[in-house]
């Protein structure tokens, strides 16, 4: 799964399966699966890609609140009308 799509459902899924062991669990699933090293090896790769993905498709986002917000925080100029 190390090329899966991380938009992809396959990927997403996983991340959610190996999440929730750490959430509830599931019927039928021992407790202490949620510490078994090769599934946090597994989520932590399955985790990098899909930030590493994340933080390409937002390469030109703004880095701050402030910087998100400082176009919408000015007030637009009226010109007089002519």
């Amino acid at each position: 799964m190390p090329e899966a799509d991380a938009w992809g459902e396959d990927l997403q899924l996983a991340l959610y399966l190996l999440y929730e062991l750490h959430y509830r669990g599931f019927d039928g699933v021992d407790d202490a699966r949620e510490w078994d090293p090769d599934l946090l090896r597994l989520r932590q790769a399955r985790e990098a890609r899909f930030l590493d993905a994340l933080r390409t498709e937002l390469s030109d986002a703004p880095r701050t609140v402030e910087d998100a917000l400082a176009p919408r925080l000015v007030e637009p100029s009226t010109s007089p009308a002519a």
